[in-house]
């Protein structure tokens, strides 16, 4: 019985498909049935329009429902692994991605440490500051009644981050860049 699963499982592995190398083996009406209908204009709206119906709020909150108090898996670095293969479809090494994994949490404790730094230069100027990092401001600060958001880079800037709705919530955002060490 085992001996028939793995068979079954195994059987074809690194044997060639049926149809590798062949051009031209199905007709024009085959291909368009393999390759499906597009749905017209009229098709998607009453699409959407059933779907509106359907999400009733008793619907939407027995989704919140269900959907609160999740457990997520654990970030192991098998986790790691086998979320990077499906995401970029490359084979990572589990010893390739520790090192990765390593590398980027060394780098995220760097760049909260650079931003501690420059919270310290910013309270020495009058400022109130809460340093935040990973998330976009890296540091708030409160000065003369008003609020600035700071930015610590230490590359080239991603200016497009600060959408028109994000400055709203701050008086000013300052860019502080920086080289390398």
């Amino acid at each position: 019985m085992e001996n028939l699963q793995k068979k079954k499982i195994h059987g074809n592995t690194g044997k060639p498909s049926w149809n590798k190398g062949k051009t031209g083996i199905f007709s024009e009406e085959t291909l368009k049935k393999m390759r499906g209908r597009k749905t017209t204009e009229s098709q998607r709206k009453r699409i959407s329009k059933a779907t509106k119906l359907a999400m009733t709020p008793e619907v939407r909150e027995k989704i919140r429902k269900s959907a609160t108090g999740r457990i997520m898996p654990p970030r192991t670095d098998a986790w790691r692994l086998k979320m990077h293969n499906a995401l970029t479809g490359r084979k990572l090494t589990g010893e390739a991605l520790r090192k990765a994994g390593i590398n980027a949490r060394l780098a995220t404790k760097r760049a909260y440490q650079r931003i501690l730094k420059e919270t310290e230069d910013l309270e020495s100027q009058g400022f109130v500051c809460i340093p935040i990092g990973q998330v976009i401001p890296d540091i708030i600060a409160l000065k003369d009644g008003k609020i600035y958001a700071f930015e610590v880079e230490y590359g080239k800037p991603n200016y497009q981050k600060y959408t028109e709705e994000y400055r709203k919530r701050f008086d000013d955002v300052v860019w502080l860049l920086r080289k390398n060490k």
